[in-house]
């Protein structure tokens, strides 16, 4: 199967989810001269677990990334985010994800709260989740707890997509 060429790094999330979506393979070019950004690689890192069929290739200096998409599963997942993005940025591509999923995901996130480069959890939290809600994803619970680490303040949240007997939205 060929790849289907994409150039530049803008809506990341986006292409791979639509990649995983159509279950098409992907190369994205032109990463720009610095490669990809490590919140990049934390994000196909959680997709490595959401779908553990999938791989991805970087050339030597990172500015190639070849993507192809395996199956989603669901269950239990644990995923510690890094400091460069806040959950929200890894939460949006998970509502993404649990519209197309069969199955019910148990999520459990560690991160940042919120940073200057994303939406704070808080606005995602009042904004996002009740229209998610009326997008299909009726059964999401969400816990939140935190615990200061050091000077950074990091916190855990829990989410909960159930996915059982769900409409097919496309």
């Amino acid at each position: 199967m060929s790849h289907n060429e994409i150039t530049g790094r803008s809506n990341f999330r986006e292409k791979i989810f639509l990649s995983i979506y159509s279950k098409k393979k992907i190369r994205i070019k032109n990463l720009k001269n610095s490669g990809i950004k490590k919140f990049e690689i934390n994000l196909l890192c959680l997709v490595d677990k959401i779908a553990p069929e999938s791989y991805f290739f970087l050339n030597e200096s990172g500015t190639i990334l070849d993507f192809c998409p395996g199956n989603l599963i669901g269950g239990k997942i644990f995923h510690k985010t890094d400091t460069f993005r806040s959950l929200t940025y890894y939460l949006e591509f998970l509502c993404y994800i649990t519209l197309i999923s069969k199955n019910w995901i148990e999520l459990k996130l560690t991160g940042l709260r919120s940073i200057n480069a994303d939406l704070s959890l808080e606005s995602f939290l009042y904004s996002t989740i009740p229209m998610y809600r009326k997008f299909g994803g009726r059964d999401i619970r969400i816990k939140i707890w935190t615990e200061k680490l050091s000077k950074k303040k990091k916190y855990q949240r829990d989410f909960f997509f159930p996915r059982k007997d769900h409409p097919k939205l496309f």
